[in-house]
């Protein structure tokens, strides 16, 4: 399964998952539990499994990166 990376000033919908710009150590995925649109610069993404972190009026929600957890 493909993940698109994250995008600055870009609406997203419920639901969307995307990846850290740049490789990340915990290779975890991140999922838009609060739609909205994203700041201009990307967030410090959460290294945890359900930590979330807020992108401008976004809740980003790490999730796992194993294809059989997103599908």
């Amino acid at each position: 399964m493909a993940v698109s990376a994250w995008t600055a000033s870009t609406s997203f919908s419920l639901g969307d998952i995307r990846r850290a710009t740049s490789d990340q150590v915990t290779g975890l995925f991140f999922k838009c539990t609060t739609a909205g649109t994203s700041l201009g610069s990307e967030p410090d993404w959460p290294t945890d499994i359900g930590s979330t972190v807020t992108d401008n009026n976004v809740v980003w929600t790490a999730i796992s990166s194993v294809y059989e957890e997103l599908s």
